[in-house]
């Protein structure tokens, strides 16, 4: 039995934490697998949603010093636990998930292989990266310093998309680099037209067109640039509805510059919601206005969902939406159909696709 210790940052709310409980399921359900895997988590922000109720299957124990933010006396606590975790459980394999999750584990193994004689093989798999948009130049060059150091004595790096496999080899991150796609249950998106009406119901929309936004109300993600589109739209259209879903620092912010551009009306701020498949049943429009992405889980679910979609090309998102012209906004539009976007997302981002993929790479480790 193959023996692996996944460690992710924290379990908030979007693709990261869905993949790693897919794997978790997967490789720790009730009936005899191939694979032991123990699953590390670290604790959220407070403005975070957490997506931990999908870790029903248990299988996995806490780090609670390790976060999201940069704090030196808790990230060392949290490398000495990682580390401690290592040295008595002997994984075969090490498999990190996010930027902090992927510096302090990848730390602790490499330090556990130099001082004993079982190698333990070490994955990791960039979900996104920090190198452009979230920090200042200074910061950034000494996160690409440490990523590069740390990618020699990594046996496999993930990249979740062909454009983030080539981002990373222009960022200069040299070690063998797989492409291994995302992977979701699908189902309940490829069939959410039965619950057609709910959301509207829910949220008082009437029978208005629905332009949504999904993701973190964090810089990133660039929900100002949402809602000065939304300006423009409603222009033409004073009956549209922007429904903004998730929650993040700047709420409050975003709700005021909301006000300052006169369509607070026509704005409504959802928070967390668990059960997406009721808000893309009645989506008309998905946009995705983020300055830096891997693979956007939303683009996903609205293709599986057969909702039209505008992007910023950034990431991966050029890998699932076809490229056309750039549009007023710096935005590439869906060019499937709707029958052809479900068929693309089901042959290429199921679950099953994901597993599969999964553990293949780590019998190949191990062989």
């Amino acid at each position: 039995m193959i023996k692996v210790l996944r460690v992710i940052t924290r379990m908030n709310i979007g693709g990261p934490a869905i993949h790693v409980s897919l794997l978790n399921e997967a490789m720790f359900g009730p009936e005899p697998y191939h694979f032991d895997s123990l699953l590390v988590i670290g604790s959220l922000s407070p403005d975070e949603g957490s997506m931990e109720y999908m870790l029903e299957w248990g299988g996995y124990i806490r780090v609670s010093n390790m976060q999201r933010e940069v704090d030196l006396w808790k990230d060392l606590k949290s490398l000495y636990a990682i580390y401690t975790l290592i040295r008595l459980d002997i994984p075969d394999i090490v498999h990190t998930h996010t930027a902090k999750a992927g510096m302090l584990a990848r730390t602790a193994a490499i330090a556990y292989n130099m001082f004993h004689k079982k190698k333990i093989k070490i994955v990791h798999t960039y979900h996104g990266n920090v190198f452009s948009g979230y920090f200042g130049w200074a910061k950034t060059f000494v996160f690409l310093i440490i990523e590069r150091m740390l990618a020699k004595r990594t046996d496999v790096i993930i990249a979740v998309s062909p454009s983030q496999k080539h981002e990373l080899e222009r960022f200069k991150i040299k070690t063998r680099i797989e492409v291994i796609r995302l992977g979701f249950n699908l189902e309940p998106f490829l069939n959410c037209s039965t619950r057609k009406g709910e959301f509207r119901k829910e949220y008082n929309l009437g029978n208005a067109n629905i332009v949504g936004i999904v993701g973190r109300l964090t810089a990133i993600k660039n929900h100002r640039k949402f809602l000065d589109i939304a300006k423009q739209m409603l222009v033409d259209d004073q009956s549209l509805k922007f429904v903004i879903i998730g929650d993040g620092e700047l709420r409050e912010e975003l709700e005021t510059y909301a006000c300052e551009l006169g369509i607070e009306k026509q704005v409504v701020f959802t928070g967390w919601v668990r059960d997406m498949q009721m808000i893309y049943a009645d989506m008309s429009l998905l946009l995705c206005t983020s300055d830096n992405e891997g693979t956007p889980v939303a683009i996903i679910e609205a293709m599986a969902s057969g909702v039209p979609v505008l992007s910023t090309d950034v990431g991966g998102v050029q890998d699932l939406l076809p490229k056309q012209r750039p549009g007023e906004y710096g935005l590439i539009r869906k060019t499937f159909s709707v029958g052809r976007a479900k068929r693309f997302v089901a042959d290429n981002y199921s679950k099953e696709r994901l597993i599969v993929d999964i553990e293949k790479l780590y019998e190949g480790l191990i062989k």
